[in-house]
């Protein structure tokens, strides 16, 4: 037990119990492991749960102070506001979207049929995913059911075109072209996410794009049915309204160009001057703070372990458990000034033990017989102890002895086999300089170093420039298929806005002081797939000017009031997602309309 001692120097061992003594109280250590049938995220959430429930139930009625510390219980809060959030944000977003649609459409009836197919698309998305991954994890709801209000959009430009022209036309065959191609760039967006090596974003991919693809078969292949006759209450006051803005708007840009030009320049030499002091940060320290209700405890937790602040490992790779403990032993001397915990302290190897008996045998046995004859121990006693220690020899303390002591079982922990295999680790209670790990490195090939914040920074680094070439490639893609189904001028106008908006977006994040992360950096590209759909009804859907913009702008505030909502979030990933997709989305369709400007497209014959 004076190893252990040693290893962690705050704490002291009593009754199989660790503990140490804080103002003069007594405060046990304990360690705890996730029972097997709750390994999956939905299991581990349900358990630390009962359990923390539990725990506060104790703390309450015996006056003990627990504190709590370790990735579950992280992840357990961060859960638990996650689903807060999805409330909130379905809450809101729902209210908000029902006085919207009484407001446009004076009906109740409408804004039914549209949480209808919300609802069947986002069942639809939890099936597919459900089936696609063994778990689905929390945030993909938060994300998705936030970016599964775009599939809103098919519906409200059917509901739109059928309730402004009173029913009077084929809508699908109006809008169909403006359909398929905005489901086509919007799941190019989240096809890119695929290839995200997150698991978290794949999903939402997965998510997303079956939610969406659901929504625009239930608008093409059931609206036709359910919305055949023609709307019982007028509201052209809103019509009147939109095409007075948008006479307003094309009268500005085509009147005032030299003040649009001299807008525009500010705008970009702004955003050139945001993208100067861009700020990245793709570390895990930018990616999550600790909740209020956890810096105590970790504090608490911290100070009673000696400060462990360290993150360094040291991994062994070994044929034999006893191929690792002398590997291990053979860095002892390299690390006789650190506090740390290792299976060789525990374990000798068989190497050392041999050693150890030839010690015994070779010096200390010669001098058995004078000891017991100087403690008046009978001869025959000194015959027995002679002949244990001779047949001592070949006896060698193994692991499997050793996890017989439930005090030492957590010593497997240090150990695990892959491959054929064995691997230990090596934790350290202070972090190790260049020196000493080059050393330890060059003892064997098969001893690594292993900085655990750091390997995961880099691991973050390489997925961030990952997320870079996904942008460019979903960029170039889409900006292909605005080529080859829109008119040229049309699709020059729309790429340059496009790329303004990008310009501007990360200016703002510049300007203002706010980081990009890899979230954001995705962000973007579903940005372009969403508001690519705005350029696309007005360059399909000029000639009805008022209807679409109607249509567009349902459809840009149902979008952002889930993501507005999400940038209020707590937890950086979401709000990083949210804000960059809010303001993209939000800058497309302020700029969107200029592209009535330019001429209606000639369909391609191959989608008429």
């Amino acid at each position: 037990m004076k190893a252990l001692t040693v290893n962690l120097p705050t704490l002291q061992m009593r009754d199989n119990l660790l503990y140490t003594t804080v103002e003069g109280k007594s405060n046990i250590f304990i360690t705890i492991d996730l029972p097997a049938e709750f390994s999956d995220a939905d299991g581990r959430f349900q358990f630390m749960r009962q359990f923390l429930a539990y725990v506060d139930e104790l703390s309450d009625s015996t006056g003990v102070s627990i504190y709590l510390s370790g990735v579950p219980v992280h992840s357990f809060y961060s859960q638990k506001s996650a689903q807060l959030q999805i409330s909130i944000i379905s809450t809101v977003s729902i209210i908000a979207t029902f006085f919207l649609f009484l407001f446009t459409y004076k009906s109740i009836a409408v804004f039914i049929v549209c949480m209808g197919t919300l609802a069947l698309s986002t069942g639809l998305a939890y099936c597919i995913t459900s089936i696609l991954f063994p778990s689905i994890h929390i945030f993909a709801f938060v994300f998705g059911t936030s970016v599964i209000g775009v599939t809103m959009d098919y519906s409200i430009h059917y509901i739109t075109h059928w309730y402004f022209e009173h029913g009077k036309i084929n809508v699908i065959k109006k809008i169909f072209t403006s359909l398929f191609l905005g489901l086509l760039t919007t799941v190019i967006s989240y096809i890119a996410l695929s290839f995200s090596s997150i698991a978290l974003l794949r999903q939402l991919s997965v998510f997303s794009i079956t939610g969406v693809t659901g929504s625009f078969l239930t608008v093409v292949i059931v609206f036709p049915y359910i919305f055949k006759k023609t709307p019982k209450n007028a509201n052209p006051s809103v019509l009147h309204l939109s095409e007075s803005y948008l006479q307003t708007y094309t009268s500005f840009f085509t009147n005032r160009q030299k003040i649009v030009f001299f807008g525009a320049v500010l705008l970009l030499c702004v955003s050139v001057w945001g993208l100067t002091n861009i700020r990245t940060d793709f570390s895990v320290t930018g990616l999550y703070n600790v909740p209020d209700n956890l810096i105590g405890q970790e504090i608490a937790v911290n100070e009673r372990m000696g400060n462990m602040s360290n993150t360094d490992l040291i991994i062994v790779k070994g044929d034999s458990i006893d191929t690792l403990v002398e590997k291990e032993e053979s860095l002892a001397p390299l690390l006789k000034n650190k506090d740390y915990l290792a299976l060789s302290k525990f374990l000798p190897s068989v190497k050392k033990q041999r050693n150890n008996i030839l010690l015994v045998t070779t010096e200390l046995l010669p001098l058995l017989e004078k000891q017991t004859e100087a403690l008046g121990i009978d001869r025959q006693t000194f015959l027995h102890i002679r002949e244990d220690i001779e047949q001592s020899q070949n006896r060698f303390v193994s692991m499997e002895q050793l996890s017989q002591f439930s005090v030492l079982s957590s010593l497997q922990k240090l150990i695990f086999k892959d491959d054929g295999h064995y691997f230990s680790v090596i934790i350290l209670q202070n972090g190790l300089d260049a020196q000493t790990k080059n050393a330890i490195e060059k003892t064997d090939s098969e001893i690594k170093v292993f900085s655990v914040i750091p390997a995961i920074n880099a691991a973050l680094d390489k997925t961030a420039h990952e997320a870079i070439l996904f942008n460019i490639g979903a960029y170039l893609l889409i900006f292909l298929v605005v080529f080859i189904f829109l008119y040229k001028k049309q699709a020059f106008v729309i790429i340059a806005i496009q790329i303004f908006c990008l310009l501007l977006n990360l200016g703002m994040h510049g300007l203002f002081g706010i980081p990009v992360n890899i979230f954001s950096i995705l962000a973007l590209i579903l940005s372009l797939g969403i508001s690519m759909d705005f350029f696309i009804f007005f360059s399909h859907n000029a000639e009805i000017k008022g209807i679409t913009f109607i249509a567009v702008f349902l459809s840009m505030l149902t979008t952002i009031l889930s993501f507005g909502t999400l940038s209020l979030s707590s937890f950086i990933p979401v709000r990083s997602f949210a804000l960059s997709l809010f303001i993209g989305i939000v800058c497309a369709f302020a700029f969107a309309p200029i592209v009535m400007l330019f001429g209606r497209d000639k369909q391609k014959a191959g989608l008429q």
